[in-house]
């Protein structure tokens, strides 16, 4: 039950933090491992969740539409 409630606090600190944090700054500091996992959720596409590099590659989200972080991602393929 103390694993429940503890994980029913974490996620919601980590959707309050979402809110008011710039995504990338959180995933570099990796306040909590569940912050970590909603920001790659968000940020990522499925077939590349998990092959993260934040520094280099993880724009940030905040304020942006899937379709832009898409977009993000095909022009960093095409230059590539």
């Amino acid at each position: 039950m103390l694993n429940g409630i503890t994980s029913v606090v974490v996620v919601m600190v980590g959707m309050y933090l979402m809110t008011r944090m710039p995504r990338k700054t959180m995933l570099t500091v990796g306040l909590t491992g569940t912050v970590t996992w909603l920001t790659t959720a968000e940020t990522f596409p499925l077939h590349v969740r998990g092959i993260a590099w934040v520094r280099r590659v993880v724009p940030e989200s905040r304020g942006k539409s899937l379709e832009e972080l898409e977009q993000h991602f095909k022009q960093a393929v095409a230059a590539k």
